[in-house]
């Protein structure tokens, strides 16, 4: 049985012939930050979403169905320069006991960048999620990557959104965005289709006349995969 996709409520009857299972759940990327718009000569990043954690488990089937949810990708910084949301958790629950890997934070958007010759300035990415310590086989979402302004001259500007946080699920986050010369707007990618993964930060450049701002990269949605086993149950399986 597998689920992708936001889904606040999953219930899954074991077969009559299962003696165990094994289930992997990989959480929901963070929100890509935006960049802000405005009437100021000035580039703007925002930073890329964390990646989702991941984890798998075993266990002997004994009486009940399998709960759990999975969770729904963070939501994408404003063209204002607002803050990526924060991706849902994906957990499951049997027989009493259940583990929960942690949906990866959204990346901080920016709406002021460096001043004319000021050079150099970032906005954070989101931290990556982690799953339950007690298990064995998991893995961290990798963090997002920052937002990097570069004002270096009274000429054109240059803003490159955070790439998003990967995932095991997926490998790599989603593209930031890049915007060189004056007034360019570039949001932050989605990559709707890799579990888990951040989405971009976006970017964009003003020439001193009023320019709109550059959406972040929405997070991808986490994932719950299932595997139901006949006959005698491994040692290991608790």
């Amino acid at each position: 049985s597998r689920a992708r996709g936001a889904d606040a409520s999953i219930t899954i009857t074991p077969p009559a012939d299962a003696t165990w299972f094994e289930v992997e759940c990989s959480a929901a990327g963070g929100g890509g930050g935006g960049a802000g718009g405005d009437a100021v000569k000035e580039a703007c990043a925002g930073g890329g979403g964390g990646g989702g954690a991941w984890f798998r488990a075993r266990s002997a089937i004994t009486t009940g169905n399998i709960t759990g949810a999975i969770g729904t990708g963070g939501t994408a910084g404003s063209n204002v320069g607002g803050n990526g949301g924060n991706g849902g958790n994906t957990n499951y629950v049997y027989d009493g006991t259940g583990h929960t890997a942690s949906g990866g934070q959204g990346g901080v958007g920016t709406s002021v960048g460096p001043a004319v010759n000021s050079q150099f300035q970032v906005s954070l990415g989101g931290d990556g999620g982690s799953a339950s310590a007690t298990l064995s086989e998991t893995s961290d979402g990798g963090d997002g990557g920052p937002g990097m302004m570069f004002s270096v001259s009274a000429n054109p500007n240059c803003a490159c959104g955070g790439q998003g946080g990967g995932s095991w699920a997926c490998g790599t986050g989603a593209r930031g965005g890049q915007a060189n010369g004056d007034n360019v707007s570039d949001p932050g990618q989605t990559n709707a289709n890799q579990v888990g993964a951040g989405g971009g930060g976006g970017a964009r450049t003003s020439s001193g006349a009023a320019s709109t701002g550059a959406l972040g990269g929405v997070g991808a949605d986490g994932a719950m995969f299932v595997r139901f086993y006949s006959g005698p149950v491994p040692a290991d399986v608790a």
